[in-house]
């Protein structure tokens, strides 16, 4: 994975990359692999924290649960302060 970004990181140096988490539930074993992302310098925001919103909700969601642009509207601003964009 070191490769990997350090190959990303050579051709976009100024990217951010975020990795958004909006299950209600993350286990002990996926804060492990979470802790893993972030030691590559991945941000982790988990969407439960920042949002109100209950991605349960079907109004909310699209197949498989995925957020839905409902959700997405709700979101951007949100993400857009928590990253300082």
């Amino acid at each position: 994975m070191q490769e990997i970004k350090k190959e990303v990181e050579t051709i976009y140096p100024n990217a951010k990359f975020v990795l958004f988490i909006y299950d209600n539930y993350v286990s002990q074993s996926n804060e492990f692999d979470i802790q893993a992302i972030k030691n590559l310098g991945i941000d982790v925001i988990k969407l439960n924290e920042i949002s109100t919103i209950d991605f349960s909700n079907e109004k909310y969601q699209t197949f498989e649960s995925h957020p839905n642009g409902k959700a997405w509207q709700e979101i951007v601003p949100l993400l857009g302060k928590e990253l300082d964009l």
